[in-house]
């Protein structure tokens, strides 16, 4: 169960892109031929809540580091019907009308979270995911996870990074970087500028140090470490929804494979 929960809380760059990419081709059929602003989800924590822990070099190389990835332009001058037919009905404007609205209840008893269920998002997140409401599932899986232990666990997470500080950094200066560890994601976002589009792979300077720091993690075994650390308090949780996990990690695994060919059929139709 651990390599399923794991792979549920990791970051999926071509499902992202992909939504994005239908997204836009959806609105320029609508009519709106001009830049689109796409608010995507943010850096996906592991486990234990960290951003930019990698398991190997050839993970970090791929993933990189989300700070550099230019945000997309605003929307904010859509106009009130065409933001209708590409972002759907506001859920405050439509409380209580179920039609417009997918409603999915995380927990037995808990926390409710509602998408639009039309226009070109819902749309988009269908054709990635396979409906709207396996997107609000794997989308907030993440934090059904956090919150079963990684809160109850900071201490040992605090010990797991002081325990391989100084391997790390001697690993990182043997590189040519003099970066602590879990530094490297605070330095790029102070000595580097946003450079490349969500779903584009690094390159440049921004491959080099995260290729060095992949290694380096890897060495000083860091993702596992943390990992354990997590399970340590949150295995009674994961054993008890195992069926419903090892269901999600399914449908993730189907939505990559369908991010995969949407992004081949719109390779070169996107600006």
């Amino acid at each position: 169960m651990k390599h399923t929960v794991r792979s549920l809380v990791a970051s999926d760059v071509e499902a992202e892109a992909a939504v994005n990419a239908t997204l836009r081709e959806c609105a320029r059929k609508a009519g709106w031929t001009r830049e689109l602003g796409v608010t995507l989800p943010g850096g996906s924590p592991l486990l234990h809540g960290f951003t930019s822990v990698f398991r190997n070099a050839k993970e970090a190389e791929d993933i990189g580091y989300r700070v550099l990835i230019r945000e997309p332009q605003s929307s904010v001058d859509l106009p009130e019907d065409m933001n209708l037919k590409i972002y759907g009905a506001d859920p405050e404007a439509s409380a209580g009308d179920g039609t417009l609205q997918v409603r999915v209840e995380l927990e037995p008893g808990g926390t409710v979270v509602s998408e639009p269920a039309t226009g070109c998002l819902a749309e988009a997140r269908t054709a990635v995911y396979g409906s709207v409401e396996d997107h609000i599932r794997l989308s907030n899986v993440i934090n059904r996870v956090l919150n079963s232990g990684s809160n109850r666990a900071q201490s040992r997470f605090l010990g797991v990074l002081g325990d391989v500080r100084n391997e790390y950094s001697s690993c990182m200066k043997g590189r040519g970087y003099d970066i602590g560890v879990m530094q490297v994601e605070r330095w790029v976002s102070q000595n580097m500028k946003p450079y490349r589009d969500a779903g584009e792979k690094p390159s440049g300077e921004e491959l080099r140090l995260a290729s060095a720091d992949g290694t380096c993690q890897e060495q000083v075994q860091l993702a596992q470490k943390l990992d354990d650390a997590y399970f340590e308090v949150a295995g009674d949780w994961v054993n008890k929804h195992e069926s419903d996990l090892l269901a999600l990690a399914e449908k993730k695994k189907q939505a990559h494979e369908r991010a995969l060919a949407v992004l081949s059929s719109t390779e070169g139709k996107q600006p």
